[in-house]
Protein backbone atom coordinates (compact mmCIF):
# COMPACT_ATOMS: atom_id res chain seq x y z
CA UNK A 1 0.00 0.00 0.00
CA UNK A 2 1.26 3.44 -1.14
CA UNK A 3 1.59 6.10 1.27
CA UNK A 4 -0.25 9.29 0.24
CA UNK A 5 1.48 13.05 0.12
CA UNK A 6 -0.93 13.87 2.90
CA UNK A 7 0.36 11.00 4.98
CA UNK A 8 3.87 11.88 4.57
CA UNK A 9 3.14 15.23 5.81
CA UNK A 10 1.52 14.07 8.59
CA UNK A 11 4.30 12.16 10.05
CA UNK A 12 6.76 14.61 9.09
CA UNK A 13 4.98 17.28 11.25
CA UNK A 14 3.89 14.91 13.93
CA UNK A 15 7.82 13.84 14.22
CA UNK A 16 8.00 18.13 15.41
CA UNK A 17 5.84 17.86 18.04
CA UNK A 18 8.74 17.96 20.73
CA UNK A 19 10.49 20.91 19.44
CA UNK A 20 7.21 23.10 19.58
CA UNK A 21 8.61 24.34 22.90
CA UNK A 22 11.32 25.80 20.72
CA UNK A 23 9.24 27.57 17.91
CA UNK A 24 6.55 28.69 20.77
CA UNK A 25 9.58 30.11 22.72
CA UNK A 26 10.36 32.61 19.50
CA UNK A 27 9.08 35.29 17.83
CA UNK A 28 7.26 32.45 15.01
CA UNK A 29 3.29 32.94 15.38
CA UNK A 30 0.77 30.48 13.82
CA UNK A 31 0.23 32.50 11.03
CA UNK A 32 4.55 32.50 9.98
CA UNK A 33 5.32 30.67 6.68
CA UNK A 34 8.39 29.63 5.41
CA UNK A 35 9.31 29.52 1.73
CA UNK A 36 11.98 28.70 -0.70
CA UNK A 37 13.20 31.63 -1.48
CA UNK A 38 13.01 35.20 0.26
CA UNK A 39 14.38 35.54 3.59
CA UNK A 40 12.16 33.25 5.33
CA UNK A 41 13.43 30.14 4.30
CA UNK A 42 13.88 28.86 8.09
CA UNK A 43 13.53 29.35 11.42
CA UNK A 44 15.78 29.38 13.85
CA UNK A 45 15.61 28.56 17.65
CA UNK A 46 15.80 30.97 20.67
CA UNK A 47 19.78 29.26 21.33
CA UNK A 48 20.71 29.39 18.01
CA UNK A 49 21.74 25.30 17.62
CA UNK A 50 19.00 24.21 15.40
CA UNK A 51 17.17 25.38 12.70
CA UNK A 52 14.02 23.95 11.18
CA UNK A 53 13.45 24.89 7.04
CA UNK A 54 14.40 24.76 3.25
CA UNK A 55 17.99 23.80 2.03
CA UNK A 56 18.98 24.40 -1.52
CA UNK A 57 20.46 21.16 -2.98
CA UNK A 58 23.79 21.81 -5.25
CA UNK A 59 22.07 24.86 -6.74
CA UNK A 60 19.08 23.52 -8.05
CA UNK A 61 15.37 23.80 -7.81
CA UNK A 62 15.98 20.77 -5.84
CA UNK A 63 15.29 21.46 -1.67
CA UNK A 64 15.29 19.70 1.14
CA UNK A 65 13.47 20.26 4.43
CA UNK A 66 15.46 19.56 7.52
CA UNK A 67 16.07 20.24 10.85
CA UNK A 68 19.91 20.90 10.74
CA UNK A 69 22.11 21.29 14.12
CA UNK A 70 25.81 23.67 15.69
CA UNK A 71 28.19 21.64 12.79
CA UNK A 72 28.37 18.52 10.87
CA UNK A 73 28.79 16.14 13.96
CA UNK A 74 27.84 13.68 16.18
CA UNK A 75 25.32 14.60 18.13
CA UNK A 76 24.14 14.87 21.76
CA UNK A 77 22.53 11.37 23.12
CA UNK A 78 23.70 9.58 19.53
CA UNK A 79 25.21 6.40 19.54
CA UNK A 80 27.84 5.23 16.92
CA UNK A 81 27.93 1.58 17.02
CA UNK A 82 30.52 -0.86 15.88
CA UNK A 83 31.18 -0.68 11.96
CA UNK A 84 29.14 2.88 11.74
CA UNK A 85 30.59 5.71 9.88
CA UNK A 86 29.76 9.47 9.84
CA UNK A 87 30.86 11.58 6.98
CA UNK A 88 31.00 15.04 6.40
CA UNK A 89 29.04 17.47 4.15
CA UNK A 90 31.01 18.11 0.48
CA UNK A 91 30.42 22.35 1.12
CA UNK A 92 28.06 24.46 2.47
CA UNK A 93 25.82 23.94 0.22
CA UNK A 94 26.18 20.37 -1.27
CA UNK A 95 25.25 17.31 1.12
CA UNK A 96 26.61 14.87 -0.73
CA UNK A 97 29.71 13.02 0.90
CA UNK A 98 32.65 14.97 1.73
CA UNK A 99 36.06 14.80 2.69
CA UNK A 100 36.26 13.50 6.06
CA UNK A 101 34.83 10.02 7.52
CA UNK A 102 34.69 9.07 11.34
CA UNK A 103 34.56 5.62 11.58
CA UNK A 104 34.33 3.17 14.90
CA UNK A 105 35.98 0.57 13.28
CA UNK A 106 34.68 -3.48 13.33
CA UNK A 107 37.66 -3.81 15.91
CA UNK A 108 36.77 -1.42 18.64
CA UNK A 109 38.92 1.72 17.29
CA UNK A 110 37.93 5.03 16.32
CA UNK A 111 39.03 6.71 13.42
CA UNK A 112 39.23 9.79 12.09
CA UNK A 113 40.44 9.75 8.25
CA UNK A 114 41.03 12.37 5.06
CA UNK A 115 39.18 10.96 1.84
CA UNK A 116 40.94 11.14 -1.18
CA UNK A 117 38.82 13.24 -4.03
CA UNK A 118 37.39 12.01 -6.43
CA UNK A 119 38.53 8.58 -5.72
CA UNK A 120 37.40 7.98 -2.46
CA UNK A 121 40.09 6.48 -1.82
CA UNK A 122 41.18 7.17 2.64
CA UNK A 123 44.17 7.92 3.44
CA UNK A 124 45.81 6.61 6.60
CA UNK A 125 43.77 7.87 9.82
CA UNK A 126 44.46 11.32 10.79
CA UNK A 127 43.49 10.12 14.39
CA UNK A 128 42.64 6.90 16.26
CA UNK A 129 41.67 6.27 19.40
CA UNK A 130 43.80 3.16 19.52
CA UNK A 131 41.58 1.42 21.60
CA UNK A 132 41.28 -1.94 19.98
CA UNK A 133 42.16 -5.01 22.00
CA UNK A 134 42.41 -8.21 21.46
CA UNK A 135 41.13 -9.51 25.31
CA UNK A 136 37.03 -9.05 22.77
CA UNK A 137 36.04 -8.35 26.55
CA UNK A 138 38.14 -5.23 26.64
CA UNK A 139 37.28 -4.16 22.99
CA UNK A 140 35.03 -1.07 22.33
CA UNK A 141 31.56 -1.97 20.89
CA UNK A 142 29.92 1.70 20.73
CA UNK A 143 31.21 5.56 20.77
CA UNK A 144 28.18 7.60 22.78
CA UNK A 145 28.21 11.35 23.31
CA UNK A 146 25.95 11.72 26.79
CA UNK A 147 23.54 14.78 27.43
CA UNK A 148 26.79 16.08 29.50
CA UNK A 149 29.31 16.59 26.55
CA UNK A 150 31.04 13.31 27.02
CA UNK A 151 32.13 11.86 24.42
CA UNK A 152 33.51 7.69 25.32
CA UNK A 153 33.57 4.60 24.12
CA UNK A 154 32.00 1.47 25.97
CA UNK A 155 33.61 -1.72 26.46
CA UNK A 156 31.99 -5.18 25.69
CA UNK A 157 32.55 -5.39 29.57
CA UNK A 158 30.74 -2.38 30.53
CA UNK A 159 33.68 0.09 31.11
CA UNK A 160 33.97 3.44 29.32
CA UNK A 161 36.95 4.95 27.82
CA UNK A 162 37.09 8.31 27.69
CA UNK A 163 38.83 9.78 24.17
CA UNK A 164 41.98 11.45 24.85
Amino acid sequence: MASSPISLLFLLLLSLLPFLPIFSASNITPSSSLSTNGDNSSWISPSGDFAFGFYQLNNTNTFLLAICYPTDTILPTQILRLGGMLCSKFSETNYSKGRFELHFTNGGDLELNLVAWPSDKLYAPYYSSRKANSNSSQSGFQLVFNQSADIYIVKVNGGAVPLS
